[in-house]
């Protein structure tokens, strides 16, 4: 396990290291489970050679370290914005602060994520329906950090 974790913790810091400046996960952690999501996208229209799609939900990389949940996302332009991109949106979860996880197959080939927080606060991600598998996984790997996070698949 901790031969998995020293590979993880280098395929990330080779990921992350050209984009940023520090390294957002602490000293002394290691990362448990990493999982991409591209960006997810459907066709508005369609007319002769070319086509418009529209983003429905930004991509975002989701880091499992043994203490935090990290979401790293792009910023949301919009339709009318699609070129233009400046950042991301950083998310730290302390594990000890989640207290259930849940991942629901919706009608539309999409997933949802949504990790609940104390006081009925709760941060919902879409994921394709491709990353059942690999979610799962990522959600075994909380069970096994934190065992006292619910979490219902």
């Amino acid at each position: 396990m901790q031969a998995h974790n020293n590979a993880l913790s280098k395929a990330w810091r080779a990921f992350i290291a050209p984009s940023t400046t520090q390294w957002p996960v602490l000293p002394g952690e290691s990362v448990a489970s990493i999982i991409l999501q591209p960006e997810i996208r459907t066709k508005v229209l369609a007319v002769l050679d070319k086509t418009w799609l529209r983003t429905v939900f930004p991509a975002y990389l989701m880091v499992l370290t043994d203490s935090e949940w990290i979401i790293i996302s792009e910023e949301n332009t919009g339709f009318w914005n699609q070129e233009t991109r400046y950042g991301g949106i950083w998310s730290y979860i302390p594990l000890n602060k989640i207290t259930s996880v849940s991942l629901v197959r919706k009608d539309d080939d999409l997933l949802t994520l949504s990790i609940h927080l104390p006081e009925d606060d709760h941060i919902d991600l879409l994921l394709a329906d491709s990353s059942w598998q690999a979610m799962n996984g990522f959600l075994d790997q909380v069970a096994i950090l934190r065992p006292a996070i619910a979490v219902n698949e």
